[in-house]
């Protein structure tokens, strides 16, 4: 899900990797879902969101986060590929 977010959207005017996506959607998922940010600064000043790992994530939490990312995706005109065929 995230590699079609990095291949058809832009945040704040610029693409990103599939990574960086993950990173903003773990972190916007937790702060949608009543979870606290823990930002702090890096050992060169940079600062760092420590965040939850996905993971470590249950399964119902690891599903709220899917729904999040597609929710997301939708709202911004991502298509998403079904590599599976599911229906």
């Amino acid at each position: 899900m995230c590699q079609d977010v990095a291949n058809q959207a832009e945040f704040m005017g610029r693409k990103l990797t599939m990574e960086q996506w993950k990173v903003l959607f773990i972190s916007g998922h937790a702060i949608a879902t009543n979870q606290k940010a823990d930002v702090v600064p890096g050992l060169e000043g940079e600062f760092v969101n420590i965040r939850e790992s996905s993971a470590q994530m249950s399964v119902s939490r690891m599903a709220s986060l899917i729904e999040y990312i597609q929710s997301w995706g939708v709202q911004n005109g991502v298509r998403f590929n079904d590599r599976w065929g599911f229906k």
